[in-house]
């Protein structure tokens, strides 16, 4: 099986968390520093290319196992609209953390969701 984590349905959303002007500037100048949800990471232009050449949804779509979407429940990243589409695009399983920020950075969110993958894969034997 496949589990996707907090993950957008489609590249245009991966785009709009550069910011404004941030394609135009790791264009100019093959890489440039973006803030996404408070940390910054150096993005490059191959990046960009990559992006380009995905669709999210036709990829989960096309997969011949089990995909399980797992939705942080705060998350201020990637909302559920996106989650929602990725599961529904796939016929996915669509488990949430309720509470968990993008990154399940607390120990009970992250507790959670290794409890959410455990039960998954257990069914799946």
């Amino acid at each position: 099986g496949v589990v996707a984590i907090a993950s957008p349905s489609d590249v245009a959303h991966v785009r709009h968390l550069l910011g404004p002007g941030a394609e135009e500037r790791i264009r100019e100048q093959g890489r440039a520093e973006v803030d996404i949800g408070g940390r910054r990471f150096e993005i490059g232009a191959t990046f960009l290319d990559d992006l380009a050449r995905h669709d999210v949804a036709e990829a989960a779509a096309a997969l011949v196992v089990p995909l399980l979407v797992i939705e942080a429940g705060a998350d201020t990243i990637v909302g559920p609209d996106q989650t929602d589409r990725l599961a529904a695009a796939a016929g996915a399983t669509l488990r949430r953390v309720d509470g968990a920020d993008h990154l399940f950075t607390t120990r009970t969110h992250a507790d959670a969701l290794a409890a959410v993958l455990l039960d998954w894969i257990s069914a799946l034997r």
